[in-house]
């Protein structure tokens, strides 16, 4: 499991699987700052078009990274980076309209109607990615 392999401070540990799923899923995105901060419950992960800075919320972090499900989290932050690669490739889509329901499903990702990851593509690339980076 992860968290047993590092140390690494939370937010550091989130730019470098950001860079992991940037490259690894070929999202053709730019770098960003990746945050920790208080949002506004049930959200959990926000993107900001305005600043492009990608937040996820703190505690949510805190709690599911030392209940081990961080997957959850890195599907969040996925998720969050697919609203980048829409404001980048498809500026004028809505938030969770068809351009972005269908990148997501193309890096493996499920998301409904209502914008909340649903799960994920069996196979699919951000599972094969997670694998091969030890992470289950």
């Amino acid at each position: 499991m992860l968290r047993a392999r590092t140390n690494l401070p939370t937010v550091l540990l989130l730019l470098r699987w950001a860079d992991y799923l940037r490259e690894g899923l070929g999202l053709r995105i730019p770098r960003v700052p990746v945050t920790l901060g208080d949002l506004v419950p049930p959200r959990v992960g926000q993107f900001d078009r305005r600043t492009r800075v990608i937040t996820l919320d703190a505690g949510w972090v805190r709690a599911s990274r030392a209940g081990g499900r961080w997957v959850s989290v890195l599907s969040v932050l996925l998720h969050e980076q697919v609203h980048l690669w829409a404001a980048v490739h498809a500026p004028g889509a809505e938030s969770h309209g068809p351009e972005f329901l269908a990148k997501a499903l193309s890096v493996g990702l499920t998301v409904g109607d209502d914008g909340v990851n649903t799960g994920f593509v069996p196979g699919g690339p951000f599972l094969t990615l997670l694998a091969a980076r030890g992470v289950r």
